[in-house]
């Protein structure tokens, strides 16, 4: 039988409630059509980009962007941890090294030798869906 709330809403134990739920990027739906489910079920899982940190790492090193791939400690793919040296420049005697350190956790997305540039990507961001 047919319960009234404070709010005058109608509710029955035979009521379905059917709601889309949509992730932000693809990804992995974990219950299948029909199947019952509560407030705490993850339903949907993916995984967001993380975000891209470029580097100029000819800048920093004092080398033509031809030049850096050489210079490279690591190279695209990588894993980085924060403050990883990432590039190395050793100067006359090796009394001091040039060093680009990374500012993130992530990983190295690309390694331009037409600019110089290195960019440099976060972890993604996991989102569950509920």
């Amino acid at each position: 039988m047919a319960e009234h709330n404070a709010l005058g809403v109608v509710v029955s134990p035979q009521t379905r409630i059917r709601k889309a739920r949509l992730l932000p990027v693809p990804g992995e739906v974990l219950v299948r059509e029909g199947q019952r489910v509560d407030p705490e079920t993850t339903v949907a899982y993916t995984e967001v980009p993380g975000y891209p940190v470029p580097v100029n790492v000819a800048h920093r090193l004092g080398v033509e962007p031809q030049d850096i791939e050489r210079f490279m400690l690591k190279q695209e793919g990588d894993a980085i941890t924060e403050r990883e040296v990432i590039a190395r420049k050793r100067n006359f005697l090796w009394l001091a090294d040039d060093e680009v350190v990374t500012p993130i956790d992530g990983t190295i997305q690309s390694i331009s030798p037409l600019t110089g540039m290195v960019v440099l990507r976060s972890h993604p961001v996991p989102v569950e869906t509920k």
